[in-house]
């Protein structure tokens, strides 16, 4: 899927089983794009988004792939910081297939279970 490419839910319901292209934007500024299985949970894309990146400029610059959290913005137009790695990219359905590294910040337990909570009464 090109770039700037908007995936509505439709395309995540029937997609669940293809693999797309998804730009991966790291935080040396880095831009990858890299074909992903949408079935995929997000800890197996940071390692293979972490793969490729050893090869790019700037690696050096990185800290340890447990240092970052994947930012994405989602259905209803909001960046959504994505903490729980186990989740799914089909379950997450982003607006568009851009998945952005961050450095982590705060409490991580505690932001996990506010995702988890979000995710339970429909939020996120």
């Amino acid at each position: 899927m090109p770039p700037g490419i908007y995936c509505p839910t439709e395309f995540w319901s029937k997609g669940e089983n293809q693999n797309i292209q998804v730009d991966f934007l790291l935080p040396t500024g880095i831009y990858l794009n890299l074909c992903v299985p949408c079935n995929a949970s997000l800890g197996t894309i940071k390692q293979v988004v972490w793969k490729h990146a050893q090869y790019e400029p700037l690696y050096h610059m990185l800290s340890d792939p447990e240092a970052y959290v994947f930012t994405c913005i989602n259905q209803t137009a909001e960046q959504q910081e994505l903490e729980d790695e186990q989740r799914r990219l089909c379950d997450i359905q982003p607006f568009l297939p851009v998945l952005r590294l961050v450095a982590r910040e705060g409490d991580r337990v505690k932001k996990v279970i506010n995702s988890q909570i979000s995710l339970l009464i429909g939020k996120g």
